[in-house]
C-alpha cells in the first residue's frame, strides 16, 4: 500500500510504514534495476580483451575497491580516470566547445584524430577522426519543444511543467562521454589521451 493511500485511510505511522514496507523495494527496483541495465550497456567492453583499461585490475593488483571483481575493479578504475580527466581538463585549446554550442550542434565532441603525414592513403597529407555528431532534427525539434515548455510555464504559470524544462540542460551535462563527467569546455574521450 502507497503511502498516500495509508494516510488517507487514517493509518497510524503511515509514514514509518512507507518507509519500511515501500522504500526497499522502490529502491531496489529503481537503482538495481538501473544498475544492471547500466552495466549491461558495457558488455562489449567486458568481452574485449583489448578495451581500454580492460585489464587495469590485473596489473595493479591489490589497489582500487578490493571486494568487486577484477572486472568491476576495472570498470570502476575506467570511470575514475575519466572522471579526473574531465575535471582537470581545464587549458584552453583551438578544438574547444563551450557549452552554448551543444544545443546547437556547433562544433562536435572530437574522439580522435589522427594526422599522418606519410600517407598511407594515397595523398600528401591524411587525417582520421571519429566525432559525436549529433541528429540536428532530434536536436532542434527538442529546443524548440524546450523553449514552448519555458513558455508555457511563465506565461501559463504550469507547476507540471516547471520540472519538464530542466530535464533538458542538466541531460545534456550529464550525458556526456562519461556518465560522471561534468559540463566543461570540451570533452575528449579519456582513452584518447595517446
Amino acid at each position: 500500500m502507497g503511502h498516500r493511500r495509508r494516510r488517507a485511510a487514517g493509518i497510524r505511522g503511515w509514514f514509518t510504514g512507507a518507509l519500511l514496507k515501500d522504500a526497499g523495494p522502490a529502491f531496489v527496483s529503481i537503482v538495481g534495476i538501473g544498475l544492471v541495465t547500466y552495466l549491461a550497456t558495457w558488455i562489449g567492453w567486458f568481452r574485449s580483451d583489448g578495451a581500454y583499461d580492460r585489464h587495469w585490475a590485473e596489473q595493479h593488483p591489490g589497489e582500487g575497491i578490493g571486494w568487486l571483481p577484477a572486472s568491476l575493479r576495472s570498470l570502476w578504475e575506467y570511470h575514475r580516470s575519466a572522471y579526473a580527466f574531465h575535471t582537470g581538463l581545464d587549458s584552453p585549446h583551438t578544438y574547444a566547445s563551450p557549452a552554448w554550442q551543444w544545443l546547437i550542434l556547433g562544433r562536435p565532441t572530437s574522439y580522435y584524430y589522427e594526422a599522418e603525414h606519410a600517407a598511407a592513403c594515397g595523398a600528401q597529407k591524411c587525417s582520421e577522426a571519429i566525432l559525436n555528431v549529433g541528429n540536428p532534427l532530434i536536436w532542434w525539434t527538442g529546443a524548440a519543444a524546450l523553449v514552448l515548455l519555458i513558455l508555457w510555464w511563465i506565461l501559463r504559470r504550469d507547476w507540471r511543467v516547471g520540472p519538464s524544462c530542466w530535464w533538458w540542460p542538466s541531460a545534456g551535462c550529464r550525458g556526456s562521454p562519461t556518465p560522471t563527467a561534468r559540463c566543461s569546455t570540451s570533452t575528449p574521450c579519456p582513452s584518447c589521451r595517446g
